[in-house]
């Protein structure tokens, strides 16, 4: 199973690389920044989570998504308050059936007003719409909104021996820690992550894709992928019910 064309994730972030010869697009994408229907990027982040969800798979290029005939739905934002929210309200009202969400902020750095994105959050759950969101990357056992709304699956990184991404570490990157704590519903790899990049000198690399894309950003379209493979298999699936079947079935 890799995945149906019909099953449509989207990837709320700076917007994805819509000419990428690698990446499975929906047709349809869009800007919060301008309101126009133009996913563009405006920033190298949004990429990267997008190739790991739906990178074409068995066509001699680059890298392979988890679930390569999924389509991933761009969405592009400045990652404020009103922006997050437009693009929840524009996913679930254009087909997508999962959102990842590599971002997120704490109540004590005072720049949302959580209440507006609690509101597209629960429209997009009433939809039936697979939330996911990063858990953060502090090491603290906290995790960032949205990852701790009860709405979402929040997802935190581990690493090479399959263990908690933590500060000290023998990974390659010892310096930060993937949060836990009892907002964190699962774990994803978090390191060295192979992904599409923007196109030409944009981007991370000038090779139009990247080796090393990693946080719990890239552990997050992982589990993202994975709705989206579940949705494929059985799309009656509620939500509810595609959460359920990630959260008892991964290693504890």
């Amino acid at each position: 199973n890799q995945g149906d064309p019909n099953i449509v994730i989207a990837v709320l972030d700076q917007g994805v690389e819509l000419a990428h010869p690698d990446l499975n697009h929906w047709p349809i994408s869009y800007s919060t920044i301008t309101h126009t229907n133009d996913g563009s990027p405006v920033g190298n982040h949004g990429t990267a989570c997008a190739g790991i969800i739906s990178a074409h798979t068995n066509n001699t290029l680059g890298v392979a998504g988890l679930a390569g005939e999924c389509r991933v739905m761009a969405i592009s934002t400045f990652f404020s308050d009103v922006q997050v929210a437009e693009g929840l309200y524009y996913a679930a009202d254009n087909g997508a059936k999962v959102v990842s969400m590599s971002f997120g902020v704490y109540p004590s750095w005072m720049i949302w007003n959580f209440a507006i994105i609690e509101a597209a959050l629960q429209y997009c759950h009433e939809k039936g719409v697979v939330l996911v969101a990063a858990s953060g990357n502090e090491n603290i056992a906290t995790s960032r909104f949205p990852g701790s709304d009860p709405r979402t699956i929040c997802v935190g990184g581990t690493n090479r021996d399959d263990l908690r991404k933590q500060v000290g570490d023998t990974s390659i990157e010892w310096w930060w820690g993937s949060c836990y704590g009892p907002d964190l519903d699962v774990v994803a790899p978090c390191l060295e992550i192979p992904s599409t990049d923007r196109l030409g000198a944009a981007g991370y690399t000038p090779t139009d894709y990247t080796q090393r894309f990693n946080g719990t950003s890239s552990a997050t379209p992982h589990v993202a992928a994975l709705a989206g493979l579940i949705l494929s298999t059985d799309p009656t699936l509620t939500n509810t019910e595609v959460r359920a079947i990630i959260s008892t079935t991964c290693d504890k």
